[in-house]
């Protein structure tokens, strides 16, 4: 959820309040893409986004549902697809940011076509993933 940094939405041990992570994720982003400068492919982009995490343990509760707004800025560089964009965190708990800034260099979803299966890779390079990162396909 942009508006959120890697990991501030999670469940929080109830003795030392400390984020604990989750085993379950739900979340949903909306966006409207428009160009700016159509010649050297410069796009605009505004935003909501909402989502959670949660365990077994903790259960999902809608009253927890994070949510952002934002925009951004979106340029198909001769080097591969850049993003700068800037999420707003709506409804702002004592512990966290207001909002929070990303920068991201490439893709997010490859599409991999093979006799007559779909597969579907998540690629996202930036300061959103953790370092220890694994990147695995699996067939549907």
């Amino acid at each position: 959820v942009r508006g959120f940094k890697y990991g501030d939405i999670s469940p929080t041990d109830p003795k030392t309040g400390e984020k604990i992570g989750g085993t379950r994720m739900f979340y949903l982003q909306t966006e409207l893409i428009f160009p700016l400068v159509k010649n050297i492919n410069l796009n605009g982009v505004v935003f909501f986004d909402m989502g959670n995490v949660w365990d077994l343990k903790t259960g999902f509760q809608t009253s927890d549902i994070r949510q952002s707004i934002g925009m951004g800025l979106r340029w198909l560089s001769p080097f591969g697809p850049l993003r700068v964009e800037w999420g707003y965190n709506i409804n702002r708990k004592p512990d966290e940011d207001s909002s929070n800034f990303n920068f991201q260099i490439g893709g997010e979803l490859v599409k991999i076509l093979t006799r007559k299966k779909l597969h579907f890779l998540f690629v996202k390079t930036g300061n959103k993933f953790p370092k220890n990162l694994k990147i695995s396909l699996k067939a549907p």
